[in-house]
């Protein structure tokens, strides 16, 4: 078995959007 470390990564991970986040334009 190894490390749970090594599974995060290979895990697919949603990214955060840029778009999710606040723009100044609104």
């Amino acid at each position: 078995m190894w490390s749970h470390t090594h599974t995060l990564p290979t895990r697919p991970t949603p990214p955060k959007p840029l778009w999710t986040t606040p723009a100044p334009c609104g």
